[in-house]
């Protein structure tokens, strides 16, 4: 039985018990008040034991919870390092290959610059040979006229 059931049946007892004249004495039933103050008791005892075992089981529940919690904010901080860490790389990566990029596109520049220009001076020089070549075939053609004229 609980505790405010107890209560409630001492109560009943003393509001019914026989009293005296003057009205502020009354006679109850020892035994039975007795019996109900010892049942009192060790509900009591036990709603108590109960309210304290509950109080440690919400302790418990409660130190678990901050230490989870710690934990995940732990491991939240340690992702967002991680992250920016690897953030921090990748920008830098990108910086390195922008300047790998310009660094080839110069160089290619030049390299073609030098090719057109090796070019340009290759074919100056074939243009050369091919000209002292057409003057040497002119001069035999016009040799080959003026024999060609003499034995005319």
């Amino acid at each position: 039985m609980d505790a405010l059931a107890l209560l409630e049946q001492i109560e009943d007892i003393i509001n019914s018990a026989n009293r005296s004249f003057a009205g502020s004495t009354i006679k109850i039933n020892s035994l039975e008040m007795q019996g109900l103050v010892e049942d009192l008791r060790q509900t009591l005892i036990e709603e108590v034991r109960q309210a304290r075992k509950i109080v440690q089981d919400k302790d418990n529940i409660l130190s678990e919870a901050q230490q989870e919690a710690s934990s995940i904010m732990e491991e939240v901080e340690e992702n967002i390092s991680t992250l920016i860490d690897e953030n921090k790389i990748v920008e830098e990566a990108k910086k390195e290959a922008e300047r790998v990029l310009a660094e080839a596109g110069e160089r290619a520049d030049k390299i073609s610059s030098g090719a057109k220009d090796y070019a340009d001076g290759v074919l100056a020089n074939l243009q050369g040979h091919l000209k002292q070549t057409l003057e040497t075939v002119e001069r035999g053609r016009n040799q080959l006229q003026d024999r060609t004229e003499y034995d005319e």
